[in-house]
């Protein structure tokens, strides 16, 4: 029985590589790795924070819920738990705004409106700073959300008067 090898003519040979290339791409690979270690200990440690901070937040709850703490801090607490828990970034502000809109606005609960007040009075002291530090036309917008701000602040005390 005869092998018949004419096929493998139509095969590419590979060039061969000298010392050095074989070293850079060596060293290629190595630095990859060395990359790859260094993001894998990064997401390693922005875990290893979000795990301690979660259970300093259950900590919270805890103690709040024996402190007699609003349900709302504490839900909230607890929603920011499980986003560090799982990573879903963004789950604890919508939960805020949520909770401000549904209980507050729709429902007319006190808490989730002192909540929402807080929020606009904070962000009234921001822009209020800012407005002094910026030149006349920037200025000059920052007054009209320092305008709006006010509005919706004294919109909230006068719903958190009707509603009791």
């Amino acid at each position: 029985m005869e092998l018949d090898f004419t096929g493998l003519s139509g095969i590419p040979v590979a060039e061969a590589s000298t010392p050095a290339q074989g070293a850079g791409k060596l060293q290629r690979i190595a630095d990859k790795a060395q990359g790859d270690k260094e993001a894998a200990a990064e997401v390693y440690k922005q875990h290893q924070t979000a795990t301690i901070r979660a259970g300093q937040l259950v900590t919270e709850i805890r103690k709040g819920i024996l402190s007699g703490h609003s349900v709302y801090d504490l839900l909230l607490k607890a929603i920011k738990a499980i986003e560090l828990s799982t990573g879903e970034s963004g789950l604890a502000a919508q939960a805020e705004a949520d909770i401000i809109a549904v209980y507050g606005y729709a429902l007319g609960e006190r808490q989730p409106l002192q909540m929402e007040l807080t929020n606009v009075e904070n962000r009234l002291q921001k822009l209020t700073a800012a407005a002094a530090a910026v030149d006349a036309d920037a200025a000059d917008r920052i007054r009209r959300a320092i305008r709006e701000h006010e509005r919706e602040r004294d919109s909230i005390i006068k719903r958190m008067e009707r509603d009791g």
